[in-house]
C-alpha cells in the first residue's frame, strides 16, 4: 500500500500494482473501515492516560490552549488571527531553516545560546576567515551575520565587524573572559592572550595544540562529537577551571615562545 492523492486532492491510501495478495492486514489496522476502532477511540488509549491532560470532543485531547500574537509591525493590523501564521511563514522563509546551511546556523545559534546561559556573560561573535565572494559557507562574518533570526536573544550578542585587521582582532579576542574557536589561528591568539579556550576541533592540529600546551585534550572537542549536552559539559568544565587555566597560560605561553624562538635559530643555522 501507499498513500497517494485521490481525485478530490486528498490522501488516501492506494494498491500497488502487483503488491497485494488480499490478506487483509491493512485492513484489520485501518482506523476507517469496518468495526475497526476510530480516531477517538486510538487517541484515547494513547493521550487519555496523561497527567493533565483535556479532552473536548471538537478539538480532541489536549494539555492547553494559548492565544498569541505577533509583534512585527503591521502583521496584527492586516491579520484576521493575529498574524502568528504570517510571522512564522516569514521567519522560516528569511531563515531558510530548512537548507543545510540553515541546519548548520540552528546549530551554531543552539551553542552560542548555551555558552551566554552557562558563563552568564554578553557573546561576542569573532568572524576570522572571511571573502568577497559573498558567500556564507566560505565567509565567517556571513555566516554569523545570518545567526541572528536563530537566536532568541540577538541582544546578548555582538558581531565584529569584517574590516579589524589581525592585530585588533588579537586585541578583542584578548579581553575576552573565555573563548570558544574553530580556527586554529584565532585560538592561538587566545591561547598566547591567556585566555581560557574551548578548541573546536576540525583537524588533529587543534588537539595537538592543546596536547603541546596542557599535555591533554579536555579543553578540546571534535566537530563530530559536537553536540548540545557535551558543548555544554565543555563550557562549564572551563568555567570552573578558568582561573587555573589563566595561571597554566600564563606559566607555559612563554616557555613555547622560547622553543619556538630556539626552533627558529636552528633552522637559520641549518639554512646558512
Amino acid at each position: 500500500m501507499k498513500i497517494a492523492w485521490n481525485e478530490f486532492g486528498e490522501y488516501q491510501p492506494a494498491e500497488g500494482e502487483g503488491h497485494c495478495d488480499r490478506c487483509g492486514i491493512c485492513l484489520k489496522v485501518c482506523p476507517f473501515f469496518g468495526d475497526q476502532d476510530d480516531e477517538t477511540t486510538l487517541a484515547h488509549g494513547l493521550f487519555a492516560p496523561e497527567p493533565g491532560m483535556q479532552n473536548y470532543s471538537p478539538l480532541g485531547y489536549f494539555l492547553g490552549c494559548y492565544v498569541g500574537y505577533s509583534r512585527q509591525e503591521g502583521h496584527r493590523a492586516e491579520a484576521s488571527s493575529g498574524g502568528l501564521l504570517r510571522w512564522t511563514l516569514e521567519a522560516l522563509l528569511k531563515s531558510g531553516r530548512a537548507t543545510p546551511q540553515g541546519q548548520r546556523l540552528r546549530k551554531a545559534a543552539e551553542l552560542a545560546e548555551i555558552l551566554a546561559q552557562v558563563t552568564g556573560l554578553p557573546v561576542v561573535l569573532v568572524p576570522h576567515v572571511t571573502s568577497l565572494s559573498q558567500n556564507p559557507e566560505g565567509c565567517d562574518y556571513l555566516f554569523l551575520k545570518s545567526l541572528d533570526p536563530f537566536l532568541n536573544d540577538p541582544s546578548r550578542y555582538r558581531l565584529l565587524p569584517d574590516h579589524l585587521n589581525a592585530q585588533e582582532t588579537m586585541w578583542v579576542i584578548s579581553q575576552c573572559q573565555l573563548f570558544v574557536g574553530a580556527r586554529t589561528h584565532a585560538t592561538i591568539a587566545a591561547f598566547s592572550s591567556g585566555v581560557p579556550t574551548l578548541s573546536i576541533a576540525y583537524s588533529p592540529k587543534a588537539i595537538g595544540l592543546n596536547q603541546d600546551i596542557f599535555s591533554h585534550a579536555d579543553f578540546c572537542i571534535s566537530t563530530t562529537d559536537l553536540d548540545p549536552q557535551a558543548f555544554r559539559e565543555k563550557i562549564t568544565e572551563l568555567v570552573r577551571s578558568a582561573d587555573a587555566v589563566r595561571k597554566h597560560l600564563g606559566e607555559q605561553i612563554p616557555k613555547l615562545k622560547s622553543q619556538a624562538w630556539a626552533a627558529g635559530d636552528i633552522l637559520r643555522n641549518g639554512i646558512s
